[in-house]
């Protein structure tokens, strides 16, 4: 453990926006990406896409309330609040229609030193969410064009290359194609999370400029864990914008992720409810800071 955790007051600090639906109940989204990114120093702004009574896998009767209205008027006066932003990272979205509005945003808030990452969440484990449809298919592509980062789990991966989104070859020549057809797309680097073997499941990274490329692995535990992706996702962007080597900020997103599995299978907690990273949000502080 570092003997000392807390920041200068000097040190700058750096400025993230989170672009991501609030799920009221069940860990993911807002209520994974704020406290995990501002845990570890960041000033975390939001700009919710819909209001969930819960997630959406699992629960049943969930309530939603799509946003979209809001989006720009939220952008324009944050626009007059010239903050500057070192990242924007987006998630969830509630409709396809969101996707030229979260364009529109980009243009308003970023300039040229923030970094665009997005989440495109639409599909696991070879098929969509519910509410989803092929138009959030075809207008995340045009979503990831924009991105310096993207990082799809293999289901959401295959979609974007309109290919069967059930993976059949895991070979890593197989999945080095499929990042690389991706990057086609504009991004710098692609980051490809879910992919099974045998014994372990493996997260894919390519970067587009060096043509670094390889696997980090975790274990792989029986069932599934909701939110897990944002947790991943989320920890990922924190050692990125801590200026960490890439494979290394990869190993520690994964890192985390799989120790907010293990709490949760000691736990016993109900998966539906997604995974205790709160528990382990002292790791990452004590990694990162």
């Amino acid at each position: 453990m570092h003997n000392n955790i807390y920041y200068s007051e000097k040190e700058e600090q750096k400025n993230v926006f989170a672009i991501h639906d609030i799920s009221c109940v069940g860990r993911c989204s807002t209520t994974v990406a704020l406290p995990i990114l501002s845990a570890v120093g960041y000033n975390t702004g939001i700009l919710p896409t819909a209001l969930l009574s819960t997630h959406t896998g699992e629960f049943k009767n969930y309530f939603v309330h799509d946003l979209s209205d809001d989006i720009i008027p939220i952008a324009k006066h944050l626009q007059e609040v010239s903050l500057p932003l070192d990242a924007i990272y987006t998630g969830y979205l509630a409709d396809a229609k969101q996707v030229d509005l979260i364009i529109e945003v980009f243009k308003m808030l970023k300039n040229k030193n923030t970094l665009i990452f997005v989440d495109p969440v639409f599909a696991d484990h070879g098929k969509l969410y519910a509410m989803m449809t092929m138009a959030m298919v075809d207008k995340m592509r045009e979503l990831i064009t924009r991105a310096d980062i993207i990082v799809p789990n293999i289901t959401e991966a295959l979609f974007l290359l309109g290919e069967n989104p059930i993976l059949s070859d895991t070979g890593p020549e197989n999945i080095l194609r499929i990042a690389k057809d991706l990057s086609c797309f504009g991004p710098k680097k692609v980051i490809i999370t879910g992919i099974y073997n045998e014994s372990q499941i493996g997260t894919f990274y390519l970067n587009n400029r060096t043509q670094e490329h390889g696997f980090v692995y975790n274990n792989k535990y029986d069932g599934i864990f909701h939110g897990t992706g944002d947790v991943f996702a989320s920890a990922l962007l924190a050692a990125i914008l801590k200026d960490c080597n890439f494979k290394k900020s990869l190993e520690i997103a994964v890192e985390f992720t799989s120790r907010s599995i293990e709490k949760t299978i000691l736990g016993g907690d109900p998966l539906k409810y997604g995974v205790r990273f709160e528990q382990v949000l002292p790791w990452l502080v004590n990694t990162l800071v």
